[in-house]
């Protein structure tokens, strides 16, 4: 990452995972200065028998957990997720000084970006 500017944008996205339409167009217009990182809520696709509805249940509660707390996510995952180059350099600072990097949820923008997965 030294190449890159603090405000620059990494996307982090599992391989099988298909992001919205308009995923990245949402997620940039999120970013603020108090926002440095924009993660997707995502749904499973039907099939995959007992373990496909088990995880499909998990990604409901997600995003049942997300609307509940107002958009204010305690994590973000590998689904589809965009960072400020800025804040990984901060939580990679934290981590080599033994530290947890303090991070405060915000809340997301009124139109969230989705993944499907």
């Amino acid at each position: 990452m030294p190449h890159l500017e603090d405000r620059d944008v990494l996307l982090v996205q599992d391989a099988d995972t298909v992001l919205g339409p308009w995923f990245s167009e949402t997620a940039l217009g999120t970013f603020n200065r108090k926002v440095g990182a924009v993660g997707g809520v995502f749904y499973g696709e039907d099939g995959g028998g007992l373990l496909g509805l088990l995880q499909r249940m998990e990604f409901h509660r997600y995003a049942w957990e997300l609307e509940r707390t107002g958009g204010k996510a305690q994590v973000l995952t590998g689904t589809g997720t965009m960072f400020r180059a800025r804040v990984l350099r901060e939580v990679r600072a934290a981590r080599r000084d033994g530290v947890s990097a303090a991070v405060r949820p915000t809340t997301a923008s009124p139109r969230s970006p989705r993944t499907t997965r």
